[in-house]
């Protein structure tokens, strides 16, 4: 009995391991098939760009660099405190013994401190605009970055729709080739058709070729921006139809908000005002108190000290025509600081309307591929049978092909237009996607 149960407790051992060894390699395995399923969005490829794109990540240090220049610039708000020692020897009690030791000691602590001096904040806020400048450039190198990626990406969809096209076309070519050898076998069609089918075959290998090599060397395209080692199967976005959510008026006021452009303008309309009134400090007077403990001595300890409190009023009376010239011309750089500001504004509202007026074309166009589109895929379906039937000729049968070839690509050409447009208009406004504008 106790045998059977040592044996059956080995068995159940034996099974367990069997079991816990099987569920491993399945999850060995569907990991495996999940680490392959990957899929990169539009977002994804944008955001993992964001965070390897090296000129973004040197503007980053750029930006920390002024970040600690203001803070430096903070020092004149805190109290300054010195420390001097010194020794003094006078050479002719050296050189004479019969004179007196006229050796000194000295050592002297000072706290000082700046009660009113009228260039401190502007300064201050000069290297304080100069920091948000620093980080609107960072702003500005997402924007373009942005833009380069979906303009990537959608070339990669674009180029794998094209692709579908000409295996489509190579497989109608192939079809009509192998229906003008069998005809011609069973000679109810001649040898020219049967040359004619073989080169619009070839030619649909060439163009099937060619689309290829422009995938490929659009995946490398988006590879190198994100950092990614992109595959065809990754991308699984299509070309969707879509609409403007904002009329014209709405994005302008949109774009005069966020784009950064504008932004950098106003702040450098400001950082001219705060040098400005750098200039015209020195129409106030400066402020100083200072407490001094000094000790001076032919013996350091001990020796007599002495204390002193200190208060300084400084202004300078004249000193040229320097700074009333200087001040006009900061005047003058202000004015014309607010005229690039309005000659923006004007760009940024004629990129807008441009970018609208060429979607509301390509919409249209659009519109026309699809009619095209329909038209030649119903003549090649009708041509198609008309020679299988022995009513029509190859001649009209191989451009029916090539027409609904063409009509495809002009169709998906022109939905890719949509997108880039669409691309154009959202950065145009400072937007990463107008659709999260509700």
């Amino acid at each position: 009995m106790r045998r059977l149960n040592n044996l059956d407790n080995k068995l159940t051992s034996q099974y367990i391991i069997s079991m816990s060894k099987k569920i491993f390699y399945l999850f060995l395995l569907f990991f495996f098939f999940l680490s392959d399923a990957f899929s990169l969005t539009l977002n994804d490829a944008i955001n993992t760009a964001l965070n390897n794109y090296n000129p973004l990540i040197e503007q980053e240090y750029r930006k920390n660099a002024q970040f600690f220049r203001y803070k430096a610039s903070l020092d004149p708000y805190y109290p300054s405190l010195d420390l001097s020692l010194g020794y003094s020897n006078y050479l002719d009690s050296q050189l004479n013994p019969t004179a007196d030791n006229r050796s000194y000691y000295s050592g002297s602590l000072s706290l000082g401190y700046k009660i009113f001096d009228a260039k401190r904040k502007p300064q201050k806020n000069s290297q304080y605009i100069i920091y948000l400048n620093e980080t609107y450039n960072i702003d500005l190198i997402k924007s373009d970055l942005i833009k380069l990626i979906k303009d990537t990406y959608f070339k990669v969809v674009n180029d794998k729709e094209v692709l579908k096209i000409r295996e489509e076309t190579f497989s109608l070519a192939e079809k009509t080739y192998n229906l003008a050898q069998a005809k011609y076998e069973v000679g109810i069609a001649k040898i020219s058709d049967v040359s004619q089918a073989k080169v619009s075959l070839e030619n649909a290998r060439f163009e099937l070729i060619n689309a290829k090599n422009s995938l490929l060397k659009s995946l490398a395209d988006l590879s190198s921006i994100t950092g990614l080692s992109v595959k065809e199967p990754d991308i699984t976005d299509n070309f969707d139809s879509f609409t403007i959510p904002l009329n014209e008026e709405e994005l302008k006021n949109i774009a005069f908000e966020r784009r950064v452009e504008l932004i950098k303008d106003y702040l450098q309309e400001k950082r001219l005002e705060e040098e400005r009134k750098i200039i015209k400090a020195d129409l106030f007077p400066s402020i100083n108190a200072s407490i001094n403990y000094r000790r001076y001595e032919d013996k350091f300890f001990p020796s007599p000290d002495e204390t002193t409190f200190a208060l300084t009023l400084s202004y300078n009376i004249f000193s040229g025509m320097g700074k009333y010239y200087r001040d006009t011309a900061y005047l003058e750089e202000i004015s014309a600081q607010k005229r690039r500001i309005d000659e923006t504004k004007r760009n940024i509202s004629l990129e807008i309307r441009k970018n609208i007026i060429d979607l509301n074309g390509a919409y249209e166009k659009l519109k026309v591929a699809e009619e095209i589109f329909n038209s030649a895929k119903k003549t090649y379906e009708q041509t198609y049978e008309e020679y299988r039937i022995g009513k029509g000729e190859l001649i009209n049968l191989l451009q029916a092909e090539n027409n609904l070839a063409n009509a495809k690509i002009q169709k998906i050409n022109a939905l890719f237009n949509l997108y880039l447009l669409k691309s154009s208009l959202e950065k145009s406004a400072g937007l990463r996607n107008i659709e999260e504008i509700k």
